[in-house]
């Protein structure tokens, strides 16, 4: 048992720590609700009890609620995957930078929140991840459900269409994310000079540049996650699983908040099951 521990503290350190971070963010939001320490309510986004009681802890919990259940396991191993892939790749030596995306794409959809009365923006952290790996891979061909391929700059748009395949309805939450990657994606190539995308202080305080050739141990360039056609098959559709849930999720778990929230959002299933 020793060991065993020993060998999970190992490999959970061998993450890089903004990767990490996110993860572990994950696993609390989700699991503290889950095991009944505190209500599910309390992790919702709900702007009146923001401003009006000061919670302001729901612009933080908003994006790291999910539902217990499958989907859970894919949020953990794409969150891996492509906030790895980004961290040691894209950003590698600058999580600085890397943190200021994650803010400034976050800041974005908290004002689609507030305008869209949105209550979980988990699937929006997440796909602004994915959509800004899939910019940087290019033309890289992924492999889909049911053996279909195309380029990883349609992964996105591929998780949408899937979502709203099963759904029948926009998955709002996942449109919101691809809009802040791109947004983002459109001022560093546009208007290059601009200090918006630069880091603040602050963050470079917290978090320094690393010298180069420092990422985490077996993280891969962009070019080698989906070499493996089986592997692949079975991740990016497991993708669509993972995120696939989460505006469905959104109406489930905001459909428990007290009425006296003011809003009404539909039925669904109860947090933590399947």
């Amino acid at each position: 048992m020793e060991q065993a521990v020993q060998t999970f503290r190992e490999k959970y350190f061998e993450i890089p720590r903004i990767t990490r971070t996110l993860l572990t963010l994950t696993a609390a939001v989700t699991l503290v609700p889950a095991v009944g320490l505190v209500s599910p309510y309390r992790m919702l986004l709900l702007w009146p009890r923001v401003y009006g009681n000061l919670e302001v802890w729901r612009l933080l919990t908003t994006f790291f609620l999910h539902g217990v259940n499958i989907s859970l396991l894919f949020t953990g191993v794409f969150l891996h995957r492509y906030s790895m892939e980004l961290e040691t790749q894209t950003f590698q030596g600058r999580p600085a930078d890397y943190a200021w995306f994650l803010l400034l794409t976050s800041g974005s959809s908290l004002a689609g929140s507030l305008a869209l009365g949105l209550p979980v923006l988990s699937q929006s952290l997440l796909t602004s991840i994915i959509t800004l790996w899939s910019r940087r891979a290019g033309n890289q061909i992924v492999q889909f459900y049911f053996g279909f391929q195309f380029e990883a700059q349609y992964l996105p748009w591929a998780l949408v269409a899937f979502e709203l395949l099963l759904s029948g309805s926009l998955p709002i939450t996942q449109l919101l994310g691809i809009g802040s990657a791109f947004a983002y994606e459109w001022i560093r190539t546009q208007h290059a000079r601009s200090n918006l995308l630069v880091a603040p202080g602050f963050l470079r305080r917290a978090l320094p540049d690393e010298a180069a050739g420092t990422s985490a141990p077996g993280s891969t360039g962009f070019g080698t996650v989906f070499n493996a056609r089986a592997s692949s098959a079975r991740g990016v559709a497991g993708s669509s699983g993972a995120l696939g849930s989460g505006d469905r999720f959104s109406r489930t778990a905001a459909s428990s908040s007290p009425s006296s929230s003011g809003h009404r959002w539909g039925k669904g299933e109860k947090l933590g099951t399947d």
